[in-house]
């Protein structure tokens, strides 16, 4: 494996061999990337080996002591069964000296010791029906390279595991196994993915195993050689990655857990109980790419993504609601007859039931519980707990009284049609989504053993055209905090009501007496003393439920300054579910990007590309309290007003094609000018995320001073820190700044200016765009009078010359 030479930062993963190149069953391969991998971690702990024959179904787990003995017996094992049909897997992490190795299992979270690098992997679609499901996957090689590029730091190591690529990023110094490091690292890649319209997949737990290179993926016939295609990249260190972490685009996907697929749940009122009877395991099938292809006297037959539907089917949903799987080309066991929170359990969270469960919570599956705060009645739906009789929501035998039970259901607690056009229910000083499954629930808890799908669906489409709306304009005088509602304007914290209609609460609470000394003094490291002042106002309207200032901030720098650090405050005092992670490039590249600021407190980009901009009608939009036309994936399109505040940072400006004050004047580039390389503060980040609380009473003293100015405080540095990127971006009138005379009486020769301005740009390092544009950019001048004046066959620019040239 080549270590010794560092890949550039920026370079991109593009040096690519067919598979085919590496030696199938390489011996050679296989030994070569575990001693690249694990040769400098500690030699007492324990490699694991896991393997699957696809033949007859064995599955063998070993354990190995990671010597240069114990890798070779691990590499001459993983020849034998890779030879004899089966997959080969290690361990991503090794295992802690005194793991009970005896269960004959490969090892919990805390039986993990040392991770000797981050990794990652892109299935690709090619065709075999090796991927299940109906994530959009990468469509080749390329575009899964393409994903993969998109994180600023190149791979160590890219694999092409038979039907797509594994990633590492070795560190250059082995870590201890930490599931926080690892959960941002998997936040990043959520992002990525998101942002790419690519799936990529969930494999960010520590007991993770991954293909060894050197062996055979016997997922298909005929098997697959799984392979090096790069290995050019250099270990890199930790905080390098950490400087690129990015929060998810939603609730952080939870980390999968290894569950038996035989696990059954018992009826009562957990998360998953209630979702396996509310929630029919057609609709999970459906949403995971399985089609219906036929019903009958037993039952409902399916087949799974990629079968030809005359060849059989892959699963039945009999009578009970329960499927039985018959196919064994998939990760659901055959034979096993499964819930529809069993199903969602397997296909969508990697058999990890406790992370299923907090999803089928989020979503309002989930025991009846008073409304926060005195709102609405209990679980029974009467104050005292009586329980309540179904039979009053009944007319005659069969007929449900929809308005009785309405009511009783809108008794348990508030239930409005919120932004979206869904439901949204009042929970813990907030509202939150997911009002349509907490709708169906209560009316279940209300009807009892006569509760059917059907009164559900019937009772959410009449909340639907009924209740209050509540819109995505929050009342912008208050702060919604975990304590209480705060109006920012006195400091007067009052108690939450769902009166006061919010859909955002931030992770801290309100403490007027909290202090924040480690924040002071370290944003007086990363900025000069004048920009402090703008760096709390920064803070406060981001908090703050509107954005009224129509502006953007790009936090710009070169090197470890702080600039992540500071963002980090920021998300940590809003918490992720209401950020978004929209880049600028893509709002004007991807049609789907403006959907994602919907309902955002902030638009939070960090480490922004110098691609250049090519639209910023979107930008202009988010930023300047437009109405912008949204549309979802495979959603219906919708009409919102961005509230998110956008802040960016860079290590370089972008370029851009708009050179309009609209856009310029937009900006706030607030440069970071300390450098930390050499004296890092590794517990910097925990000092400063300990004191969120005082830190929030210091942005909102800083938000009223600015709602009384009415303007953000713009010191020296920061004014010429935003004109130079006005002038970096805009060449053509740098140019002319430095090398024209104006003169209503001047004209110069069309061809030598341009050829002037060519030369101009080669000295200065930049890149000269078209004649045709150049000479647009030139009329847009106030001083040019004509850029395309004829005489005696010479055509002339009216208004200016080049400095040293006289007026023809």
């Amino acid at each position: 494996m080549k270590s010794e030479s560092p890949a550039p930062k920026d370079q991109a993963i593009t040096r690519t061999h067919d598979s085919s190149g590496q030696p199938a069953g390489s011996p050679e391969t296989a030994g070569a990337h575990l001693e690249w991998l694990f040769g400098d971690l500690p030699q007492d702990e324990w490699l694991t080996q896991f393997a699957i024959n696809r033949k007859t179904g064995e599955k063998v787990t070993r354990w190995y002591l990671n010597t240069v003995e114990g890798r070779d017996a691990f590499t001459v094992d993983s020849q034998d069964l890779t030879s004899t049909g089966s997959c080969v897997w290690f361990g991503c992490a090794t295992r802690k000296a005194d793991t009970d190795r005896s269960r004959g299992k490969r090892g919990t979270a805390e039986d993990c010791a040392t991770v000797p690098g981050f990794w990652a992997d892109i299935d690709i679609e090619d065709g075999t029906g090796a991927h299940s499901g109906n994530k959009t996957l990468a469509r080749d090689v390329a575009e899964a390279l393409d994903v993969l590029n998109r994180f600023p730091v190149p791979a160590s190591v890219v694999l092409n595991s038979g039907h797509g690529l594994q990633a590492w990023w070795k560190f250059a110094e082995p870590r201890p196994a930490d599931k926080a490091e690892l959960d941002a690292w998997r936040d990043s890649w959520a992002a990525i993915g998101a942002e790419a319209g690519c799936h990529v997949d969930n494999v960010f737990d520590l007991p993770r195993v991954m293909r060894l290179p050197g062996t055979l993926n016997h997922k298909t016939d005929p098997p697959v050689g799984v392979s090096i295609i790069t290995d050019g990249g250099a270990p890199v260190a930790f905080d390098v990655l950490a400087e690129h972490f990015r929060p998810a685009p939603t609730v952080p996907h939870p980390t999968a857990k290894t569950a038996r697929h035989g696990d059954r749940l018992d009826d009562g009122d957990r998360p998953g109980d209630i979702y396996a009877r509310t929630v029919s395991a057609a609709e999970v099938l459906e949403r995971n790419g399985w089609q219906r292809h036929r019903s009958d006297s037993t039952g409902e037959h399916w087949t799974r993504p990629g079968k030809d539907p005359r060849l059989g089917s892959s699963a039945t949903i009999y009578p009970d609601g329960k499927a039985v799987i018959w196919t064994d080309s998939t990760e659901l066991e055959p034979r096993s007859s499964l819930n529809s929170f069993q199903l969602m359990t397997l296909l969508e969270f990697d058999g990890d039931f406790s992370a299923a469960a907090k999803a089928a919570h989020a979503q309002g599956h989930h025991a009846p519980q008073p409304s926060s705060r005195g709102h609405g009645r209990d679980a029974t739906g009467e104050p005292g707990g009586t329980e309540t009789d179904p039979g009053q929501f009944f007319e005659g035998r069969d007929g449900l009284d929809h308005l009785k039970l309405k009511v009783a259901v809108l008794e348990l607690g508030p239930i409005v049609a919120g932004p979206g056009a869904t439901l949204w229910w009042y929970r813990d000083g907030v509202y939150v989504q997911g009002g349509e499954a907490e709708a169906k629930r209560r009316v279940e808890a209300l009807l009892g053993k006569r509760f059917r799908r059907t009164h559900g669906q019937q009772i959410v489409e009449s909340l639907q055209i009924q209740v209050p709306f509540i819109g995505d304009q929050h009342p912008p005088n208050y702060i919604n905090c975990r304590n209480g509602l705060l109006h920012w304007p006195t400091g007067e914290l009052e108690p939450h009501t769902p009166d006061v209609p919010t859909t955002y609460q931030l992770a801290v609470n309100w403490d007027p007496q909290a202090t924040c000394l480690h924040v002071q003094q370290w944003m007086a490291e990363v900025v000069d003393v004048e920009t402090v002042a703008l760096l709390w106002e920064v803070i406060g309207v981001s908090v703050r439920s509107d954005m009224p200032y129509h502006r953007a901030v790009l936090l710009y720098g070169h090197g470890r300054n702080g600039k992540g650090t500071f963002l980090r405050i920021i998300e940590k005092l809003i918490g992720r579910e209401f950020i978004s992670a929209v880049t600028l490039q893509s709002l004007g590249e991807d049609r789907f990007a403006g959907a994602d600021l919907f309902g955002k407190v902030a638009n939070i980009s960090g480490d922004l590309d110098a691609r250049h901009i090519k639209r910023t009608d979107l930008f202009k939009m988010a930023t300047g309290g437009d109405t912008i036309r949204a549309e979802r994936k495979y959603g219906q399109s919708f009409s919102f007003v961005n509230h998110a505040t956008m802040l960016f940072s860079a290590n370089e400006l972008p370029g851009t094609s708009d050179h309009t004050h609209g856009f310029f004047d937009r900006w706030i580039i607030v440069p970071f000018t300390g450098d930390f390389r050499g004296r890092e503060d590794r517990c910097i980040e925990t000092k400063l995320h300990s004191e969120l609380e005082g830190a929030l009473v210091l942005a909102v003293g800083a938000l009223r001073m600015l709602e009384e100015r009415g303007q953000f405080t713009l010191p020296t540095s920061v004014k010429e820190a935003t004109e130079e990127y006005r002038t970096e971006a805009d060449p053509v009138r740098s140019f002319a700044e430095e090398q024209l005379v104006f003169d209503q009486g001047a004209r110069q020769n069309r061809t030598d200016l341009y050829k002037g301005f060519r030369f101009w740009c080669e000295d200065n390092g930049r890149q000269a765009p078209a004649a045709t544009k150049f000479y647009r950019r030139l009329a847009q001048l106030d001083a040019i009078a004509s850029v395309d004046t004829k005489s005696n066959g010479v055509r002339f620019v009216i208004g200016a010359r080049l400095e040293g040239h006289r007026v023809h």
